[in-house]
């Protein structure tokens, strides 16, 4: 409800006006789906569907596509979304779909400084990937924050590995066990006291 009241300049006569706004519901928001998610690769394509049966817009990069099917094939990289009238005018929005089209990077390999597959409590190895972007490393299959260059240096045992992506599309290099040897127990060697003549 909203009301006006306007009064002159002493003050004394007024009038008022009383107005009423009506707020409706929006219509429940449609779903968007993607049968390939939010990558495509290699120049697929993915299929866009919708749950809404009537009075809904497709847009891509904002702009109206003029489709009346709920369903289409598409290997563009673009934002989609959908958008529904309800029956009393309102409109709803689904969630976007930003879809990148990549390429499947080629498969890593991994190599490291250590001559074996050890190395000594207290100290470090360095691993590094054949990719030179794109890298995101793991161990024992976690993969470990911010280690997104392509040298790795690590300090502890684990499987390694290292997934390299492009715009979504990924390749995963095989797995690199690196054990780490314990300090020696120091406190366990004794000496003996030799009394030198002279």
């Amino acid at each position: 409800t909203i009301s006006l009241t306007v009064k002159n300049a002493a003050g004394a006569d007024s009038i008022t006006r009383v107005g009423y706004i009506n707020v409706f519901p929006s219509p429940t928001p449609p779903s968007l789906t993607s049968t390939k998610g939010a990558a495509i690769c290699d120049g697929d394509s993915t299929v866009l569907s919708t749950d809404a049966t009537s009075s809904f817009v497709w847009f891509r990069n904002q702009q109206n596509m003029n489709l009346v099917q709920t369903s289409f094939t598409t290997k563009d990289e673009a934002l989609y979304f959908v958008r529904l009238r309800g029956a009393n005018g309102c409109w709803a929005k689904s969630v976007e779909l930003n879809l990148q089209a990549g390429t499947t990077p080629a498969k890593p390999t991994v190599t490291k400084d250590l001559t074996g597959m050890q190395f000594c409590e207290g100290g470090s190895f360095n691993l590094t990937s054949s990719a030179l972007s794109g890298n995101q490393w793991f161990v024992n299959d976690t993969a470990i924050t911010g280690a997104l260059g392509r040298v790795l240096n690590y300090g502890n045992a684990g499987n390694f590995k290292v997934v390299v992506s492009d715009k979504g599309c990924t390749n995963t290099s095989d797995a690199l066990s690196i054990s780490m040897l314990p300090r020696p127990n120091t406190s366990a060697i004794s000496g003996m006291n030799y009394a030198v003549k002279g």
